[in-house]
């Protein structure tokens, strides 16, 4: 769930007008055309950087994932229809509430979820798909007690494989990640589910928190999740980090191939080509730092710590890193988010930069062999 795009398994009312998007045919210039007509702001029809596609994007057929053009006008039908919920008063009702965090929340925009998940449950104290959401952006932005209780209110009311995956991602990442690796590996062996886009995300989060315990199983629940999606944006981004990590950038090269629209993808073959001295690198580095520049001109928020990275892995600008992962710390707490700070502060010999990272890390219990590494490495600032 440390995943901005966290499966969310109940299929409640809101999502039919999304279904009835998806079921039209495959035309981009009409689907352009119809949201020009339904009069979508026009920032929303001004896609420029490739973004990461959202949950509602990953689920249409992969012909649409693939087609850029494609995924962004869905996206933005999407965003017309939490705005016609938008001006309702006193409040839209829970459905358009939901819809509408879930776009706040493929946007980064966290607050506004939240804000947007607590009112609707407030209208619906038993909406299980607004407590699923409310989990997820809670433990994104590191608000792990609400994330908890937002897990307890959702296995009451519907217990099972999703309900155990909820509570093992926060678990996971506040001291109890045995735990849930053992729970969370006993629910997917034992909770049979037709719902393959579940089994997918569940066994995303296990091999997550298995790889960051650098448990020799993580590989194993990896390659699980992608035979039963091996096109999962999400899926495919954490997979790639954990081979490079262990220095496989040949098999990235291979695993993604094909997924060059999606940034973070992209970015991934960049580090990958870099490794092995790749004949291509160069147009990946090129490419990158084009899109980054791209989406630093429209204020985008979401490719902050690949930003960072870029600076650091790439460039080797350790300032410049540090800077934009301070920037990205500040509105994302995951152990990823900590991560890309820690490396920026090592690099630039700054223990003050990183103090808002050991103090995290300290608070949660977070179990995390490569964050364990990089602490001792940090020293006082010249």
């Amino acid at each position: 769930m440390t995943s901005v795009t966290t499966y969310h398994q109940l299929r409640s009312d809101h999502e039919r007008p999304v279904r009835r998007l998806r079921a039209q045919p495959y035309d981009p210039p009409a689907l352009f055309d119809q949201v020009c007509h339904l009069g979508v702001h026009p920032q929303v029809k001004g896609f420029v950087a490739p973004r990461l596609l959202s949950q509602e994007v990953e689920e249409v057929p992969l012909r649409h994932q693939r087609d850029e053009f494609a995924a962004r006008r869905y996206m933005a039908e999407i965003h017309h229809l939490e705005m016609l919920g938008a001006d309702q008063e006193p409040e839209p009702a829970a459905a358009v509430l939901v819809l509408r965090a879930r776009i706040k929340q493929a946007q980064h925009e966290f607050v506004g979820a939240a804000s947007d998940l607590r009112a609707a449950l407030r209208q619906e104290p038993g909406n299980l798909t607004a407590l699923l959401v409310l989990a997820s952006v809670d433990e994104v932005v590191g608000n792990f007690a609400e994330a908890k209780q937002a897990c307890t209110e959702f296995t009451r009311g519907h217990p099972g494989l999703a309900a155990t995956a909820c509570t093992a991602s926060v678990a996971g990442v506040t001291g109890d990640a045995a735990w849930s690796v053992a729970a969370l590996a006993e629910a997917v062996e034992k909770e049979p589910t037709r719902d393959r886009s579940l089994k997918v995300w569940a066994l995303t989060i296990l091999a997550e928190i298995a790889a960051r315990l650098e448990d020799a199983r993580a590989e194993s629940y990896f390659e699980q999740a992608r035979g039963l999606d091996d096109a999962n944006p999400y899926l495919s981004t954490v997979f790639a980090d954990y081979l490079l990590d262990r220095g496989r950038a040949e098999r990235v090269l291979s695993l993604l191939r094909g997924f060059e629209r999606i940034d973070a993808l992209y970015f991934r073959l960049a580090l990958a080509a870099q490794a092995i001295g790749d004949s291509g690198f160069s147009r990946y580095r090129d490419d990158v730092a084009a899109r980054l520049a791209a989406a630093q001109r429209q204020g985008d928020k979401l490719h902050l710590r690949d930003a960072s990275r870029f600076m650091l892995e790439i460039e080797h600008d350790g300032p410049r890193a540090l800077d934009l992962a301070r920037q990205n710390w500040a509105g994302h707490k995951t152990p990823y988010d900590a991560r890309a700070l820690l490396a920026a502060a090592v690099a630039c010999h700054d223990k003050t930069a990183a103090k808002p990272v050991l103090e995290w890390v300290t608070a949660t219990r977070l179990e995390d062999r490569a964050i364990e590494r990089l602490i001792p490495q940090l020293t006082a600032p010249n």
